[in-house]
């Protein structure tokens, strides 16, 4: 049987721990989860599209790229990884305040992404950029 890539990564990101680098704390978020009081933000990386696997040195200037885009939008963003629940699997990312999911989901799209985490506020969810 022959799985789409979104039916592939679909287990695998949903056992994805997010971790934001906070001011004062790095503070973990999981699909399904609540129990944060922080603002809305969307998770954004640009290493390891799908299942592409680039060099280190390609995904770091992808991640530089996306910081340069997320500059010129003007908003503020914290570092942040994606990672596994045994931290085999790290991929750093951006926790990315006060956009919009159309400007979020445009962003990863940008960079082959699969999917982005958006914390509304109460609650994590997978938002798939397909």
């Amino acid at each position: 049987m022959i799985r789409t890539v979104r039916e592939a990564l679909e287990s695998v990101y949903r056992e994805a721990i997010f971790e934001v680098d906070f001011e004062g704390g790095r503070e973990q978020f999981v699909v399904g989860t609540t129990g944060s009081l922080r603002p809305p933000f969307f998770g954004i990386t640009a290493y390891n599209a799908g299942f592409e696997r680039p060099t280190l040195e390609e995904n770091e200037a992808a991640n530089r790229e996306l910081v340069r885009m997320i500059t010129e939008l003007g908003v503020p963003f914290w570092p942040a990884v994606g990672r596994d629940r045994e931290s085999t699997h790290v991929e750093p990312s951006f926790a990315v305040f006060g956009i919009s999911e159309e400007t979020a989901i445009a962003l990863a799209r940008r960079f082959r992404q699969a999917a982005v985490v958006h914390w509304d506020g109460e609650r994590a969810r997978m938002l798939w950029c397909d």
